[in-house]
């Protein structure tokens, strides 16, 4: 006999049934927003900006940038970084003892 393998189709936060009608308004609402931020960050409200009245690859770009901006941060604070991670863990297992 074959066994027969269920396919894990990965579905979207807004889609999923569990959320309520005003859930996925207020999801959708700040979508927008968060891209409306992204927009008049990146300088595209500027009408010189290249890519001015674009939101094309707009998310991708600022994750790109944030992505950047918090490896160089993570870099240079590396040491202070595990140290805070190693005592909270280490609080964690004190607690659970």
């Amino acid at each position: 006999m074959s066994e027969v393998q269920e396919a894990t189709v990965s579905v979207p936060a807004y889609r999923k049934p569990a959320i309520s009608p005003a859930e996925r308004v207020q999801q959708d609402q700040n979508r927008a927003d968060f891209m409306e931020f992204l927009y008049t960050a990146s300088g595209r409200s500027d009408p010189s900006h290249p890519q001015a009245n674009t939101y094309t690859g707009l998310f991708e770009a600022s994750a790109l940038k944030l992505g950047v901006a918090l490896l160089e941060d993570l870099r240079e604070e590396w040491h202070t970084f595990i140290v805070q991670i190693t005592n909270h863990a280490t609080d964690d297992e004190s607690t659970m003892a």
